[in-house]
């Protein structure tokens, strides 16, 4: 019985070997022909088993042709089921003088078994465990002929006796003829994968190459050997050391010590010299290598030449600040004359020549932030920009850009809340970088709120940090866009109609200040409601005189000012000094939203409004209030208020004094110019 059993094992050796030779012909997964080809095989297969055994228990032979039967059809499909049945069907006929009415049973339930488990399995690639379903599903089909075939043979007792041992050889040949034609099909489809990775690697035109942990070539392209100026064959295990200069290896194998001692891909730029050739810049790549065990091996490098891009980069950073300067100087001159020719002009000029001069105001400002932003972002792109960092009190900065934004796209009406919370608050920053970051900050803000609402300017120390945000009421930004908002040129609304100006620039270049002084950006949006960009650097404020940390900000009154008017609210915040916070709102709109959602110690308006009057406003009102208006009111309603004052300098200077009395500030105020 032994010899029996070796036969089969060397059957099933052979059908491997000549699955291997003519696989490239064979191919069951690709080609009908491939399935045909296999179907044959192992039909052949299943003859030669047969042939090779004898009748050993109850008249059953152990040989592997149900087994092989299954297996055609699992890895071969319809067509190879197809092949091999004829095959044993036809050889059942003319050599066995078995009835094909014996014979086809078996054929039919093995055959449709095992082909509905391919087609069960056919979602994932197979493995070993399918092995035993397979195995399970050859038996099975095996059983059922069983039940059918006494039906038309009449086969005695003993004989069924007997078909438990011969059952269960059909379960483990099958297994065993699984397992070796699974690992035939994973070395081919390994050999297949390498082979496509090989091309793949040898026909890319930069060089990928593979190296031990002590710098040797383990495996390079054709590229690779380009580089090093030498051929492919002298290549493999050697170092750099011996094929470049000295200097530019060691520095090559320094970088490769950092990959191996930090266990992860870093890049690098390097230069490389070849004889009788100009330098090139090298862009590479480095990772760690390390086998199917995860034991590290050596490291994987992909080298890239960018000689040409930086090239052309230099050459377009020059172009760009050429063209950028020369536009400067006529811009300059363009924008002064058309300023000294608004504030110059009479009355006589008719409404639209100065309309029309606003119009060549506003886009030559327009212009000018247009070429500051290309000239910055090429100083980013070329690593360029530089940073000249001091102590700076950030409250300062707030006061200065809040100031400057005030009279920023008017027909907007946007009030712009100033919240100082930390007045004495020092980061060590570039000055005009840090304004150029609140100013990016706040114009947007102004840009994308509704006609009417709020932007809101906050300082305050937190954690060890000065925190500065400005928060706005406008669409906010789709949840899908915020990982992105920072990236160069990204614009929400990207379309050509879109309702906004701008160069996607702006963000851009604020991340990149931020980054430059140490600080941090954020934001919090919510569509429907605003947004809220919050920048935040390292504390430096100065301790007290005693050596201990500041304690908490005392809190400055606060003046809410309802005026539409920018300057005027402007002139009024100076007067009343750094110790009052004056906040303006510019709408009717604006005022009922800050008295329902802030506090304020005293309440200065004017009567009327673009969107309304205050007086409804006012019915309300728990905070003492004055009114400052240029026009008569009701006598009955001036009754109703804690003060009402006439625009003119006189009542103006009486208004800041007053101001300040009901505050309980005794110092003098900073009088009104003029």
């Amino acid at each position: 019985m032994w010899q029996y059993l070796f036969n089969e094992i060397a059957v099933l050796a052979i059908l491997i070997v000549c699955i291997s030779i003519f696989w490239g012909f064979l191919n069951p997964e690709t080609s009908r022909r491939g399935q045909v080809g296999y179907g044959i095989l192992m039909g052949a297969a299943a003859q030669v088993s047969k042939l090779g055994t004898v009748v050993v228990v109850g008249g059953y032979t152990l040989d592997l042709v149900a087994a092989l039967f299954g297996c055609a059809a699992f890895y071969g499909g319809a067509f190879a089921l197809a092949a091999a049945a004829a095959i044993i069907l036809l050889s059942e006929f003319f050599y066995s003088g078995s009835s094909l009415l014996v014979a086809l049973p078996p054929v039919l339930s093995i055959g449709a078994l095992s082909l509905a488990l391919r087609k069960l399995l056919s979602d994932k690639p197979p493995t070993y465990a399918d092995c035993v379903l397979l195995a399970a599903a050859t038996t099975a089909g095996y059983l059922i002929a069983f039940i059918v075939v006494p039906i038309l043979d009449f086969r005695d007792v003993e004989q069924a006796a007997a078909l438990p041992p011969a059952t269960l050889f059909i379960f483990l040949g099958t297994l065993l003829a699984g397992s070796l034609l699974h690992r035939e099909w994973l070395r081919r489809k390994l050999e297949r994968t390498n082979l496509i990775y090989r091309r793949m690697v040898e026909s890319l035109p930069d060089p990928i190459y593979a190296k031990t942990l002590d710098g040797r070539f383990l495996a390079a392209n054709a590229a690779t050997a380009a580089m090093m100026g030498v051929h492919a064959r002298d290549l493999i295990g050697r170092s750099e050391a011996e094929i470049r200069p000295s200097c530019e290896a060691e520095a090559s194998a320094a970088q490769e010590r950092s990959v191996l001692g930090a266990d992860k891909i870093a890049y690098f730029r390097r230069e490389i010299h070849v004889e009788n050739a100009p330098s090139r810049a090298i862009s590479s790549a480095k990772v760690p290598m390390r086998d199917d065990r995860d034991r590290l091996i050596g490291l994987i490098c992909h080298d890239r030449d960018i000689t040409r891009e930086e090239e052309m980069l230099r050459a377009k950073g020059e172009f760009v600040s050429t063209v950028s300067h020369e536009l400067r100087t006529p811009l300059t001159s363009l924008r002064g004359s058309i300023t000294l020719l608004s504030n110059q002009i009479g009355s006589e000029i008719p409404s639209g020549i100065l309309q029309l001069i606003d119009i060549a105001k506003r886009n030559s400002e327009r212009l000018g932030h247009l070429i500051n932003d290309i000239l910055d972002a090429e100083k980013i792109q070329t690593g360029s920009m530089r940073f000249v960092l001091e102590p700076v009190n950030v409250a300062d900065i707030v006061d200065t850009i809040v100031e400057d934004a005030s009279d920023y796209l008017p027909e907007q009406r946007v009030t712009i809340v100033k919240r100082i919370l930390a007045p004495d608050a020092v980061a060590q920053l570039d000055l005009h970088r840090a304004e150029q970051i609140l100013n990016n900050l706040l114009s947007n803000a102004i840009k994308f709120s509704a006609v009417g609402g709020t932007v809101t300017v906050e300082l305050r120390r937190e954690n060890g940090e000065v925190i500065l945000e400005v928060a706005d009421q406008g669409l906010g930004i789709p949840e899908d866009y915020q990982p992105r908002i920072f990236e160069q040129f990204l614009q929400v609304d990207s379309s050509d109609t879109r309702r906004k100006d701008g160069t996607g620039l702006g963000l851009h270049i604020t991340k990149v200040l931020v980054d430059g002084m140490e600080g941090r950006i954020s934001l919090d949006s919510t569509l429907g409601q605003g947004t809220t960009f919050r920048v935040a650097f390292p504390d430096r404020t100065p301790a007290s005189r005693d050596g201990t940390p500041p304690g908490p900000e005392k809190a400055r009154p606060r003046v809410l000012y309802a005026e539409d008017d920018g300057s005027l609210g402007q002139l009024i915040a100076h007067s009343l000094g750094p110790e009052i916070e004056c906040v303006q709102v510019r709408s009717a709109a604006a005022l009922r939203h800050a008295l329902d959602t802030e506090k304020f110690d005293l309440l200065l308006l004017d009567f009327e409004f673009p969107d309304g009057v205050a007086e409804d406003v006012m019915a309300a009102r728990e905070l003492p209030t004055l009114l400052f208006t240029g026009k008569d009111v009701d006598t009955a309603y001036a009754e109703q208020l804690d003060g009402h004052f006439l625009k003119s300098v006189s009542c103006e200077i009486e208004l800041i004094d007053e101001i300040r009395a009901r505050l309980g500030l005794n110092a003098p105020p900073t009088r009104l110019a003029g």
